[in-house]
């Protein structure tokens, strides 16, 4: 092995490898086999994808995920016009459960909770309760759903006796 390494050493001028210039020719030549590699690329990623086009997102980073073993993830992004950062969030994010809660169902949640609590809670209230519960919810969305149930809490006001005294 050392033997080898004098030998290319020695044939090379001063230890160096040189460098051939490339004609315009040559140039145009490679920039044109490198142009049509990645079209017939993008043309196969193109083939397989004829489907998914008009599907969610998630769908697309499912496809891209499927896929990135044969093709560059660059390449996938591109032609699934998604952007790259995108899909590695997704794909950083994707086994969190993030499920909105669905209207009807939130809807049913807070009847219950407010009929449960004597018509008294509000909207804070009934958000702590549905965050407890695992549904997270902002306090301005709630009251906004309680108006179109036509809920409103009704504080009963604490009786105070106040004794006047006379003093003659």
């Amino acid at each position: 092995m050392v033997n080898r390494w004098k030998r290319e050493f020695s044939d090379n001028a001063n230890g160096l490898k040189t460098v051939q210039k490339l004609s315009e020719e040559q140039k145009e030549l490679a920039k044109l086999r490198k142009e049509l590699r990645e079209v017939t690329m993008e043309r196969d990623i193109l083939k397989k994808a004829v489907g998914i086009f008009f599907q969610e997102r998630q769908v697309r980073y499912e496809f891209i995920t499927t896929h990135r073993g044969e093709y560059p993830v660059e390449k996938l992004c591109m032609c699934m016009r998604v952007s790259k950062s995108s899909y590695y969030h997704w794909l950083k994010t994707k086994d969190t459960k993030k499920q909105k809660p669905s209207l009807v169902y939130l809807k049913k949640r807070i009847n219950i909770l407010f009929d449960d609590n004597k018509q008294i809670y509000g909207s804070k209230r009934i958000k702590k309760a549905l965050q407890r519960e695992g549904l997270h919810c902002s306090v301005s969305y709630i009251s906004s759903l309680m108006r179109l149930l036509g809920l409103k809490s009704v504080l009963k006001k604490k009786y105070i006796a106040l004794l006047i005294l006379n003093m003659i």
